[in-house]
Formats: structure tokens, sequence, C-alpha cells
């Protein structure tokens, strides 16, 4: 105990040389260790809204020559022509068949594949795609599929991706098709535009 006792004063003499000299050194520190943050200005030419081609993630788009050749009783059919893309079909009621890819389809609570009609939100609140069939395939112009969700363009129901069908706007056409197939199957279309003077109609028959 007489030993702890004397080296006690020396102790806190060094402990406050120590102290002192740490002291001494902080604002050395503070400064080495500081980091100064200023401001960064991000600018980009005004180029408008994305194009698909712009996405980095998977697209195909079917174009109106390779949907006018295809024999199919319902709109969704046609997107059997796209790759990844796996059809279901139900044959009941109104809702005779839907689109899927990736896992997800537009059944159930969660939506996860958007469909888009001429960019327009057509996902009914139960999951279905009844508006499909308000289509007639000689009416499109083109459908694409942009799979994934890095399309900053489109959020809801995006999880999977999204199918954008595009109908033919203005242009001045008349066309028709016609085809018989076997039970007695017969499949009659006809699509006519009109556009004249800044004003343009599109009228589709099936």
């Amino acid at each position: 105990m007489t030993i702890t006792n004397k080296l006690k004063p020396i102790s806190m003499a060094l402990a406050v040389i120590y102290a002192n000299g740490a002291f001494a050194e902080s604002p050395n520190l503070l400064d080495d260790a500081s980091l100064n943050l200023g401001s960064m200005v991000v600018s980009s030419d005004n180029i408008g809204p994305l194009t698909s081609r712009n996405l980095s993630t998977s697209v195909d788009v079917l174009s109106q020559d390779r949907i006018e050749d295809q024999n199919v009783n319902y709109t969704w059919q046609l997107f059997d022509q796209m790759p990844g893309v796996m059809l279901t079909q139900y044959g009941m009621g109104n809702e005779s068949g839907k689109i899927s890819f990736r896992g997800f389809n537009g059944e159930g609570e969660i939506n996860a594949v958007k469909l888009l009609i001429d960019g327009i939100p057509s996902n009914q609140n139960s999951g279905n795609m009844p508006y499909l069939e308000l289509l007639t395939p000689l009416e499109i112009e083109s459908i694409e599929v942009v799979r994934g969700t890095n399309d900053p363009r489109y959020g809801l129901h995006n999880i999977a991706g999204n199918a954008d069908i595009l109908t033919q706007q203005g242009g001045n056409y008349n066309k028709a098709r016609a085809s018989y197939g076997s039970f007695d199957t017969r499949h009659v279309q006809f699509v006519s535009g009109l556009e004249s003077n800044g004003f343009s109609q599109n009228y589709a028959v099936s």
C-alpha cells in the first residue's frame, strides 16, 4: 500500500502531461480528418421522354407485318410470337386467356404485368386483361414487351414488366381480312382510317 500511494502523484502527473500533449495535437488531427462538402450541379439536355431503345433491359417488338399474317381467335394469342411470354388458356366467360412472363401474370391481388394500350394503363383491378379483346388484330400497329423493373416510365403493376399494344393512328386506308377454319370457324375483320385537315378517325370491326 505504501508503494502504491507514492506512485499515485507520478502517474497523475504523467496523465496530465499526456493529456496536454494530446489536446495540443487535436486541432491538427481535426483538420486532417475533416471533409468539406461542396456543391455538385448535374445538368442534361431536355430530350423528352425515354424510348424503349434507350432502356437497359430486354425489349421485344412485334411488327405489323407479323401481326397481320397470324390466324388467331383472340388478341392475347398474338403474344405467342414474343419470346419468353407464356400463354394460359381458360376458354370460359369473357376471360379466354392471358399472358405471363418472368414467373408473373396479371392475376390476383398483384398485377405484376402492366398492360398498356396506346400507352394508357389497361389493367383491371381483379388482375384480368379483358380489354385486350377490344382490339382487332388488323388494327394493331405493333406490340412491345419490356421485361423487368428497369423501365422508369411505369411504376404500378410493373414488377415483371409491361406489354404495350400500339394501334394505328391517323392515315387513309381500308383493310379487310376473312378466314375460315375447322368446325365452321369464321373470322372477319375490317379496319378503316380517314384523315383530312388535321382531323383523323380510325374504325375497326371484327
